[in-house]
């Protein structure tokens, strides 16, 4: 029984380090809310998924090239509530949005927290459904 204890705790202590990240979630800090940028694109992917939906859009440069960027939305269950459902957005749809977009260069835009007056988001010219006190997916978080 003596012997057993080493790996016992062995696996105790590996649990715990593993199971810390799942328990953690990163807040909302990654995107610059101060300058906001406006993308005109078209949704090329729409995935209604958790933890965080995603919209996917092609975005014509100035030199005719396009570039793939990420929407970042809220969970399903915040989306649902907010009017979503897999039939919001359809591939080939135009969409317009004003929010910040990641710190480090990456071509992701924080869809979920568009709630101040600067910020903006339509889809074929309508404004997207949002529900709740603007932030789309997640109810009343503000970042």
């Amino acid at each position: 029984m003596a012997k057993r204890w080493p790996g016992v705790l062995l696996a105790g202590v590996c649990s715990l380090i593993f199971s810390v990240p799942s328990f953690a979630h990163h807040s909302q800090s990654w995107a610059d809310y101060e300058h906001p940028i406006t993308l005109v694109g078209t949704v090329v992917d729409f995935q209604l998924i958790n933890p965080h939906s995603e919209i996917w859009i092609d975005v014509k440069k100035d030199d005719g090239s396009t570039q793939k960027w990420l929407i970042e939305m809220g969970p399903v269950s915040g989306l649902h509530r907010d009017g979503w459902d897999t039939n919001t957005i359809k591939l080939g749809d135009a969409v317009k949005i004003t929010a910040g977009a990641s710190k480090d260069g990456r071509k992701i835009v924080n869809g979920s927290l568009s709630q101040r007056s600067d910020y903006e988001f339509l889809i074929n010219g309508k404004p997207a459904p949002n529900k709740i006190n603007g932030a789309y997916g997640y109810g009343t978080d503000k970042q």
